[in-house]
């Protein structure tokens, strides 16, 4: 029973919890250049399908269909006599339209009826850019898995099926989680070191194909060992492409200047810089666990009384959501600190429905604290 009572003593302990944040950057840019010119007369013409040029012949077809429609008939008047008689019938511009959703920046274009000549110059320029920060966070027991997902679910078309003569088609569905994901499980080593077992996935969709949905996704899988409260890199991606596409006419397209007549050119870029990162976060006793949720619950305090100082634009009136003070808890993060610095002798008008009062920073401290 002595020997009981030791393990038992030395098993009955307070368990050691692992806080995992993670940080997810990803910093994109992308350049493109479109420029063409495509003729056509009644000997002849150009058309180039690279870019974003629209095709000449959808154009023209387009121009075509649009124009009024006169037929020529004839009727008997009262006399018994034929006379001539034209109809007018308005064009249909959905063709028109089609073609011209298709134009991407400018477009210019001169015709010549009379000679049956034409040419059209298309012209764009594309520069996107894209900074995403991600920074999930989870906490877990020691040696205890923890899974954190921040998405949405998709259907996607696992199968689909009709039974005899084609009666009764039916079709099935399974859904995709797709978001922010991140599995862990932290193993505490001896000298403050910890083994984490890390799945982390970023997915969004792309759009739809001609089959079913397609997915862009970003999955890390590893094992690492961290010290304690340490940001390493656990994966990264830095990926750069350039695309150069011309198309010309033989032996015309090569002269100089006057070549630029005969081709169509497309060029762009493309640089993405992906990097994660985590962290672990050792908590051994309560202290370290309010210490650390005060700091969150702060950050989103304070960004709430800024945006309750703001308020909502043609709704003066509205309700901006507040979280209570958390009482008896003297930790400040540095952005609520910085907040209350910045509203030093200044006022903060409340709801006009409930009694006026103003407030200064040394209230709003003792409010948040």
């Amino acid at each position: 029973m002595r020997t009981l009572e030791q393990v038992i003593a030395q098993l009955d302990i307070r368990r050691a919890q692992v806080l995992v944040e993670a940080i997810i950057v990803e910093i994109s840019e992308g350049d493109g250049i479109d420029l063409g010119i495509q003729w056509a007369s009644a000997m002849g013409g150009t058309q180039y399908n690279n870019g974003k040029q629209v095709s000449l012949s959808a154009l023209g077809k387009g121009i075509y269909d649009a124009q009024d429609k006169v037929t020529s008939t004839t009727y008997t008047d009262k006399d018994g006599v034929e006379q001539p008689k034209e109809t007018r019938t308005s064009g249909d511009m959905s063709s028109l339209a089609d073609a011209l959703g298709g134009v991407n920046g400018m477009i210019m274009g001169v015709m010549n009826g009379s000679k049956t000549f034409g040419a059209i110059l298309q012209a764009s320029a594309i520069d996107s850019n894209s900074n995403i920060l991600a920074t999930p966070s989870i906490m877990t027991l020691d040696n205890q898995e923890a899974t954190f997902l921040v998405g949405e679910e998709v259907s996607i078309i696992t199968g689909s099926g009709t039974g005899s003569g084609n009666e009764n088609p039916f079709q099935t569905y399974d859904r995709k989680e797709v978001g922010i994901k991140l599995k862990v499980t932290p193993q505490i080593n001896e000298g403050d070191a910890v083994q984490l077992t890390i799945e982390q996935e970023v997915s969004r969709v792309l759009g739809a194909t001609a089959i079913d949905s397609s997915f862009a996704k970003r999955q890390v899988n590893t094992t690492i060992l961290a010290d304690n409260g340490q940001t390493i890199v656990i994966g990264g991606l830095l990926d750069e492409q350039v695309t150069e596409s011309i198309s010309k006419v033989p032996w015309l397209g090569d002269i100089p200047w006057i070549g630029n007549l005969f081709k169509s050119t497309s060029s762009s870029t493309q640089k993405r810089n992906l990097m994660i990162f985590i962290k672990p976060t050792i908590i051994r006793d309560n202290a370290s666990i309010r210490g650390i949720s005060n700091r969150k619950y702060s950050i989103m305090r304070a960004n709430q009384l800024l945006q309750q100082e703001k308020g909502v634009a043609l709704m003066p009136n509205a309700d901006i959501p507040l979280l209570p003070s958390l009482d008896g808890e003297g930790i400040i993060s540095p952005a609520l600190r910085e907040y209350l610095e910045e509203q030093n002798n200044k006022t903060v008008e409340f709801d006009a429905r409930s009694k006026p009062e103003t407030k200064d920073a040394d209230s709003l401290k003792s409010e948040a604290e």
